[in-house]
């Protein structure tokens, strides 16, 4: 390995921003990439909880309160991360709602709150990311989208309607930003222990599901790839499923 691909591979020097912080995937992804030396925007709406991720990871992380759906909000997160470090390499778009409940019961609100929740909350990260990410001509964006991006699933249609837009807005960001330097990458989890109900103290083994450290773990793959490599879409199935 050449000593520029160790440069391109090392994360300690760079800059992050994790959404749905606060618990879950968004969580591991924070601790993980804050325990790689990197500094880390953790960013939720739950403070308290943002507050205890802060303490256990370190002084790397920044733990930021915002509703992601609120366009001023947004903004000035991301004025946060520009005042505090001058730059963006990362972002990684894991806050999300879900809902399971049949079509012809699904009341419009339902179908705005997953809409906002996982879909608009995803371009305006990915927009304010890019006004921090242009000037270096460089920079990785992660969003997460589900099983249920890919193929649809019943009694979820807002669900995956959401899901699938962010697919979407994923490919076509990806064309856009690609001459800037900008990767867009789109993972498509299955099923993951997001609340922490398996104990794999006990269950290392489980093959049918994944935990949130195998997500946080494949991010990191991902920030860890040379700039002239890409990744667009990568699906993540429990090996027994």
């Amino acid at each position: 390995m050449s000593s520029g691909s160790r440069t391109e591979g090392a994360l300690g020097e760079r800059t992050a921003l994790v959404t749905g912080a606060s618990r879950g995937i968004g969580r591991a992804v924070a601790r993980a990439l804050a325990g790689e030396g990197m500094r880390v925007a953790a960013v939720a709406r739950h403070g308290e909880l943002l507050e205890d991720l802060a303490r256990e990871a370190g002084p790397r992380l920044l733990p930021l309160v915002a509703d992601l759906t609120r366009e001023e909000e947004v903004a000035a997160a991301f004025d946060r991360v520009r005042a505090a470090w001058g730059r963006l390499d990362l972002l990684v778009n894991s806050a999300g709602a879900f809902l399971i409940r049949p079509a012809a019961e699904t009341t419009l609100g339902d179908w705005h709150l997953l809409i906002g929740a996982n879909l608009t909350a995803t371009f305006l990260t990915c927009r304010e990311a890019v006004r921090l990410m242009a000037p270096a001509r460089r920079g990785t964006i992660v969003n997460i989208s589900s099983v249920g991006g890919r193929i649809g699933l019943a009694e979820k249609a807002a669900y995956c309607a959401s899901k699938f837009g962010v697919v979407g807005l994923s490919r076509a960001l990806a064309k856009e930003l690609r001459p800037q330097g900008i990767k867009v990458h789109v993972l498509y989890p299955y099923v993951v222990d997001s609340a922490g109900r398996v104990n794999w103290a006990e269950e290392p083994d489980r093959r049918d599901i994944l935990s949130v450290e195998d997500v946080a773990e494949t991010i990191l793959f991902l920030a860890r790839l040379p700039a002239r490599v890409a990744s667009p879409d990568l699906e993540l199935n429990p090996q027994g499923a």
